[in-house]
């Protein structure tokens, strides 16, 4: 806390940490904490699960949540990227967004059927890394190629 000019002994209330974090550049401050992870030498593993979350107001019903899309290396037990998008099923976009701010390589990339596209895939593959995805309903004539190649033969 001394770095950051507070008494040594001393740690700030909860409103001067309010006022903190009300100033920051949400995207700048989201940089620097990607970097600081990035940099710690904290074994994040080789596992990033991609998924979407709404964030509720802390006033109930009466403040809207926000959706966001996270990048989470679940070895390491760290947000590597989110980013904002309008709500369930609008999470493409921002995905791909996420996907673009962390290191691919060597990472298997794991999300839900939402995530399952051609261009998910090809950017995974381009950063260097793999992916686990799985195919529903959603995809009927993927789902019904995957079972044509991957039934026993004579089937």
């Amino acid at each position: 806390m001394g770095q950051l000019g507070f008494p040594l002994g001393r740690t700030p209330c909860v409103a001067t940490l309010h006022r903190v974090f009300k100033g920051l550049e949400v995207e700048a401050f989201e940089g620097v904490l990607r970097e600081w992870v990035r940099d710690s030498g904290v074994d994040l593993g080789s596992v990033v699960s991609i998924d979407g979350k709404t964030l509720r107001g802390i006033h109930g019903e009466e403040l809207p949540g926000v959706h966001l899309v996270s990048a989470y290396a679940t070895e390491g037990g760290a947000v590597l990227s989110q980013a904002a998008t309008v709500g369930k099923g609008q999470e493409l976009a921002a995905a791909q967004e996420v996907l673009g701010q962390i290191p691919l390589e060597g990472r298997i990339v794991v999300a839900d059927a939402l995530l399952t596209q051609r261009k998910v895939c090809q950017q995974i593959v381009a950063g260097g890394g793999d992916y686990l995805l799985p195919v529903k309903e959603n995809q009927p004539a993927l789902r019904q190629d995957l079972v044509e190649v991957f039934s026993p033969t004579g089937s």
